[in-house]
């Protein structure tokens, strides 16, 4: 009897599927959609420890962003009727981005839709 002999490549592959890892489930991005469930508009995201604003619709694509690297999130930000943004930041150069509890947000600053300051520094 000819006996066959896997190649690591193969191997690899076999291992992963049998290890039950290749069943997990995405835990990334959208996980489920339901029309009926969903208010209409947009959602503001400003993730922790990065500057970048970002709006959302409903799919969980993103729309628009305001980047920024050069500060992190305060505790807040809010869409104006113009389109522009509204945020609080604190500037990587100072303050203490870790501290996240109230009065996080050392800056206020209020940017058009095309991410240019229109008030505050």
């Amino acid at each position: 009897m000819k006996m066959r002999i896997l190649d690591s490549s193969k191997l690899s592959v076999l291992a992963f599927l049998l290890s039950g890892a290749g069943l997990a489930q995405n835990t990334v991005g959208l996980l489920s959609y339901s029309a009926s469930d969903m208010a209409e508009g947009y959602v503001l995201v400003y993730p922790d420890l990065q500057g970048t604003v970002f709006m959302l619709n409903a799919c969980g694509q993103v729309v628009h962003s305001w980047p920024d690297d050069a500060s992190v999130p305060g505790n807040g930000s809010r869409l104006v009727a113009d389109g522009g943004l509204v945020r609080t930041y604190v500037s990587n150069s100072g303050g203490n981005p870790f501290f996240t509890a109230g009065g996080a947000g050392a800056f206020v600053q209020w940017k058009d839709w095309d991410n240019t300051v229109l008030w505050g520094s």
